[in-house]
């Protein structure tokens, strides 16, 4: 898991530098053009961040960042921290005005005096402008020093896909699929109300570890038999799509790829699998499963592949983005299945299930710590699922299964063990797949207390006031930020609360997700928390504080102004 975290603080290293050289930007407009020959140096110091953060980009695409990549990384990150800082004690003093005005010779006095005061700061400026220029060109020799950009760790290991034991679970072990499953069959498999027997497509939508791949898997297995030929294929975060298409082919013909010499060689090409595809399919009965959509140009290429013919054909989609989900079925007769979190009850039979193989009963002095893990996990099974596979593997004790819901409980610095590391792995996916505005603008949530009701107006308005928001032609800044929360909304990044004529105005984290994004920010010194149970570390400086009293959970709502 080390890779997936430091690939997570890379992204979130791109996005420090992001609102620094906007504030270098607004001050050479504003003020450096007043004091001589400092103009000229602040440009320098923007022009070499510029090129490290291109580098910062490059390492963002690395599945795991070496050791030398990270300590890099962290020199940077605390440089353009600093840099900031002393931007802002700048502006605050230039900028700030006494309360009141005073008039005559006093006032004159007085004025005369802010002048004297603003030009000292200036000067002085200027000259920590030089040390600063001075810090961020040892940051660029070192990376050139150590050759940093011959660093590539991404081919050092191959980690196991997360979502491929949701293939395998066994009937027993499932929970609340068999309603969704026999919905979804009856939806879908309607023969009365469709006589010209189209092709039609269902779309299942819900955040990593929902469930998605699970139901369409059960859907899948029950129904196939129905069909001529089937086929049940993943596609990924980034998809190479002829081996999409290739597992497709070899699936649908029901044949080994050792006895297709053509399908055995890298010379094969999407044109004539596509090909291959629709003439094998334009007459049959298919039915195909499309697992983990991430856009609409995937979506866009794979149906190429599937012919829209009228023998009844069906199409399974799976995706995390709302928008996704609505575009595989826009085409096609279909519609979109959002999933929905476990209720309590099912919850809880899910955990005992898990958790005890046999007796599926938890004994009395436990249930409380179970309601505490339950209430933590709100519904999502692959939280559920890996907490209880952890507790099944040690001994049934309080102080075990108490240890497990204090880990479980606080994100704060503390080691996880194997089953808990797979949700990050789910989450981070997410988490990646974000523009980097997008990345900044959730960490900036790590700071709310779990289950708060955050306003969609404050929140965009402290993005904007943080730099997170990129100014874009056309767009004011909150339109642009609102855009921001509404995408968030949409990858189900954040869960929307409360709606006003059919717009969100509010939105909270999954506790899950907060964990996770707690966890980063940490590592990022992004956010520091000081609450009753925990207190930041003192080997960073801390660059935003924020303090958790005890606080009133009731939605709140805040006005546009």
């Amino acid at each position: 898991m080390a890779g997936v975290g430091e690939k997570i603080m890379v992204s979130a290293f791109t996005g420090v530098i992001g609102p620094l050289l906007g504030k270098l930007s607004k001050l050479m407009e504003e003020e450096f053009s007043k004091v001589k020959g400092v103009k000229k140096k602040v440009e320098s110091l923007r022009r070499e961040l510029i090129t490290i953060n291109i580098a910062l980009e490059k390492y963002a695409m690395m599945e795991n960042p070496d050791v030398q990549v990270s300590a890099w990384m962290n020199d940077v990150r605390e440089a353009a921290y600093n840099i900031e800082d002393c931007i802002d004690l700048f502006m605050h003093h230039v900028d700030h005005e006494p309360p009141g005005s005073v008039t005559g010779i006093k006032g004159l006095f007085r004025k005369s005096m802010r002048k004297l005061k603003k030009l000292k700061y200036r000067h002085r400026f200027a000259d920590q402008i030089q040390q600063l220029k001075a810090l961020v060109n040892g940051t660029y020799e070192r990376h050139l020093k150590y050759k940093i950009d011959d660093c590539n760790p991404g081919v050092m290991h191959t980690e196991i896909d997360p979502r491929l034991p949701a293939l395998y679970v066994e009937a027993e072990k499932l929970v609340a699929v068999e309603g969704p499953s026999e919905e979804l069959i009856s939806r879908f498999i309607d023969e009365e109300s469709d006589p010209v027997k189209q092709c039609r497509v269902v779309s299942i939508v819900g955040s990593g570890g929902s469930g998605k791949t699970t139901l369409a898997n059960q859907v899948y297995q029950k129904i196939k038999g129905k069909f001529s030929c089937s086929a049940f294929v993943s596609v990924s975060r980034k998809p190479t799509m002829v081996n999409i298409l290739r597992d497709l082919l070899l699936e649908i013909e029901n044949t080994d790829r050792k006895s297709d010499k053509y399908l055995s060689t890298r010379s094969c090409s999407e044109r004539h699998l596509i090909d291959r595809l629709r003439a094998h399919l334009e007459n049959q009965r298919y039915l195909v499963v499309v697992d983990d959509i991430w856009s609409k140009s995937a979506w866009e290429q794979i149906q190429c592949a599937l012919p829209k013919n009228f023998h009844g054909s069906r199409i399974i989609t799976t995706t995390r983005i709302n928008k996704v989900a609505e575009f595989c079925c826009t085409s096609n007769e279909g519609f979109v299945y959002p999933m929905k979190p476990l209720s309590n009850n099912d919850s809880k039979i899910l955990f005992l299930k898990r958790t005890f193989v046999v007796a599926a009963e938890c004994p009395s002095q436990l249930e409380g710590i179970m309601d505490d893990i339950l209430h933590k996990c709100d519904g999502l099974p692959l939280a559920i699922v890996n907490i209880a596979s952890l507790l099944a593997s040690k001994p049934v004790r309080r102080e075990e299964w108490e240890r497990v819901r204090d880990s479980v409980c606080s994100a704060h610095g503390k080691e996880k063990d194997k089953e808990l590391e797979v949700i990050d792995k789910i989450l981070s996916l997410s988490y990646c797949d974000l523009t980097q505005p997008l990345k900044t603008c959730l960490l900036y949530l790590s700071m709310f207390p779990e289950d708060y009701i955050i306003g969609k107006y404050s929140l965009v308005w402290r993005w904007i006031a943080e730099g997170f928001v990129v100014p874009k032609h056309g767009y004011t800044l909150e339109e642009v930020g609102e855009s921001y929360f509404n995408e968030l909304i949409n990858r189900n990044m954040i869960q929307q609360e409360f709606k006003y004529d059919g717009e969100a105005i509010s939105c909270r984290v999954h506790d899950i997700v907060l964990d996770f994004i707690v966890t980063r920010s940490n590592e990022e010194n992004f956010v520091s928390v000081l609450d009753a149970q925990h207190i930041p570390s003192q080997r960073d400086k801390i660059r935003r504080l924020y303090i958790h009293k005890k606080m009133s959970m009731q939605p709140r709502y805040h006005s546009k102004t």
